[in-house]
């Protein structure tokens, strides 16, 4: 589902009480703080919808390749 659906069924349950281009902006400042929360690792959460936060995948010491079975090492990635 992409912004724009989401702004119109919120207009269709909401019976058109706020304007679209209010929803819209409305939209808009969760989503970029979200994001920007994101940016800072820091997790931000919705109740009953969800969280939202960058998780880190450890390096992993003994990682190999399963066709090869050639070791590789893989880095921390955020």
């Amino acid at each position: 589902m992409v912004k724009s659906e989401i702004i119109s069924k919120l207009s269709e349950k909401i019976h058109r009480k706020i304007k679209r281009s209010e929803l819209e902006k409305i939209v808009n400042i969760i989503i970029n703080t979200i994001v920007d929360e994101i940016k800072y690792q820091k997790a931000t959460e919705i109740r009953r919808f969800g969280r939202f936060y960058q998780k880190k995948i450890k390096e992993k010491i003994n990682a190999r390749n399963p066709r090869t079975g050639e070791k590789i090492h893989s880095k921390e990635k955020i």
